[in-house]
């Protein structure tokens, strides 16, 4: 184990070198076996069972399909965010319904559904992480060396905060840039060089549009090219001066001006989430009145909490472990 290199000046984590996150894994997993704890995997949880208004265990369906019921004296939520439910993230943030869900397979917003169903109170949802991953598949972060336009051709956001922690406000603007040109998508823009430099993994079925001269592309792509030229030499100039005078960029300036150009159109989803169950201080989930669901706990990407960059790890160890605690006590208390 070693002190992660640059997450901070001040040491406060450590990054398992060998084995990664089975390095935090492992040695739970195998002390709960010895415990005699009964692993359940593809058992998804369809309902929690609720008796006289205390949660008593969860309705759940096996890998054949097979109905299983859980008894318990007290159940924790801890199944990850949303940002893979395209039909939840739209739910949840109505001004982007043109988002898709990019996230892990498991973030389906399961916690949420099955906790909201009793009154659990649902905070934080209206921000969320976004990227244009389907541009490459292997580095997400391409608003360092491109350039975003619409269907008039024209710039319309600082593309580097596409790559920040809380950019529900990016999400908007994309969203709003979107239902303008009346299209599930934008336009990404970058030259020959950019592709040299960077080698974007062009995942399959990436449709590029490619031409020698910017009037060329602008045509491929259906944009009237006065307009993409302008945009291009204007993007130029600023990146000359190191000064984005039209939307503040202030980092990232390359050129656009080495053949072929290149054009592809970017979907953004969102891939993690911020929002979740809302819990008390002993992980308990608080309803929207301010009370407390009896034998219902969270902890983890499920909870409302910050997640990304290593904090979710820690948040799922530090509240898995106070959930874990409460919900111990709270059974043999019964």
């Amino acid at each position: 184990v070693s002190l992660h290199p640059y997450r901070a000046n001040v040491a406060r984590g450590h990054l398992p070198v060998e084995q990664k996150g089975y390095g935090y894994t492992t040695p739970m997993e195998n002390r709960a076996l010895e415990l005699g704890v009964t692993f359940l995997t593809e058992t998804p949880a369809q309902s929690l069972i609720v008796e006289n208004g205390v949660v008593v265990g969860v309705n759940a369906v096996d890998a054949t399909g097979a109905n299983v019921t859980i008894r318990a004296d007290a159940v924790i939520l801890c199944t990850g965010g949303y940002a893979n439910n395209t039909d939840l993230i739209r739910r949840i943030h109505p001004k982007n319904d043109l988002f898709n869900g990019a996230g892990a397979p498991g973030s389906t917003g399961d916690a949420m559904l099955l906790a909201s169903e009793f009154g659990a109170c649902i905070v934080n949802g209206d921000n969320a992480q976004c990227y244009i991953r389907d541009y490459d598949a292997v580095n997400s972060k391409i608003g360092g060396w491109t350039i975003y336009v619409g269907a008039n051709g024209e710039r319309f956001m600082d593309e580097t905060l596409m790559v920040t922690t809380f950019n529900q406000a990016i999400m908007q603007a994309v969203n709003h840039r979107m239902h303008e040109d009346g299209t599930d998508y934008i336009w990404l823009l970058n030259d020959q060089a950019a592709m040299d430099l960077y080698k974007p993994s062009r995942p399959d079925g990436m449709e590029y549009i490619q031409a020698d001269t910017i009037e060329g592309l602008a045509e491929a792509m259906g944009v009237e090219g006065s307009a993409l030229k302008a945009t291009v030499d204007r993007w130029n100039q600023m990146v000359e001066q190191e000064a984005d005078d039209d939307f503040g960029r202030t980092s990232k300036f390359v050129k656009i001006e080495t053949p072929p150009f290149y054009a592809v159109k970017g979907k953004p989803g969102a891939v993690i989430t911020y929002g979740g169950v809302l819990r008390n201080e002993k992980s308990e989930v608080v309803k929207v009145n301010g009370d407390i669901i009896p034998g219902l706990y969270v902890a983890g990407e499920a909870a409302a909490a910050a997640n990304a960059n290593g904090w979710t790890v820690s948040h799922a160890i530090t509240w898995g472990r106070i959930a874990g605690q409460n919900a111990g006590a709270y059974a043999a208390g019964k």
